[in-house]
């Protein structure tokens, strides 16, 4: 390993192994199903060509730690779906040659109204967006898809473990931003934006992981 490698290489490693009992790794926790319960495409009695086909399976929630943490269970709370997580999960796991694509592959085959991604926290973690990207509106087209980027670390006078990620979080986002500009049917949920430089939890939550109420802001600027 080239040695300009080995400070993100141990970085990585070291959130994997503090994240690793946080997550919920789910591979399939649907809600109800009062509403979008086709599990596919609608179909007419003059069928329409694979990329005419109107996406109306049940919605997919998936990505690292974050979606099995607190914002995934408000996203699932409040739009309901498929939770699909994986902790220190970067997009080229997910994209179609990635190591965890099989379990989100059934998912996407049923044309999801809308996808919601929580991706980009580790210091890797802009490799593969565009594969990533790709590989999903391959699939499924016409699902709407939601990136939500990585929250902030906690800003409240407290020393924690990842305090230090401030900045390299920010730049992952803009970077996000820049590559999922060229596709359709993208829209970006700028945690930044939203929580500003960071959140308060008085040593209640780990620092690095959105706690409920930050989760629930987040999540409620998604229209």
């Amino acid at each position: 390993m080239p040695y300009a490698d080995l400070p993100d290489f141990l970085e990585s490693f070291r959130e994997q192994h503090a994240e690793q009992d946080l997550d919920i790794d789910s591979e399939s926790i649907p809600l109800d199903e009062s509403g979008d319960h086709l599990g596919g495409a609608i179909e007419t009695s003059n069928p329409l060509s694979y990329s005419e086909k109107i996406a109306s399976g049940p919605n997919l929630i998936f990505g690292d730690s974050q979606s099995g943490g607190q914002i995934g269970r408000a996203l699932k709370q409040r739009f309901g779906g498929t939770v699909v997580s994986k902790s220190s999960s970067i997009p080229s796991y997910w994209a179609k040659k990635g190591r965890l694509f099989k379990r989100i592959k059934k998912h996407l085959e049923k044309g999801p109204k809308n996808i919601y991604i929580t991706l980009g926290g580790l210091p890797a973690g802009v490799r593969g967006t565009k594969s990533l990207l790709n590989t999903i509106l391959e699939i499924s087209p016409n699902s709407q898809i939601f990136w939500i980027t990585p929250p902030p670390p906690a800003f409240d006078g407290y020393k924690y473990k990842h305090s230090d990620w401030h900045d390299g979080r920010e730049k992952r986002t803009y970077q996000i931003e820049a590559i999922a500009e060229s596709f359709e049917g993208v829209v970006m949920i700028n945690s930044y934006e939203i929580v500003g430089s960071g959140y308060y939890c008085n040593k209640t939550c780990d620092g690095i992981h959105a706690p409920e109420s930050v989760a629930k802001q987040i999540v409620g600027s998604i229209q």
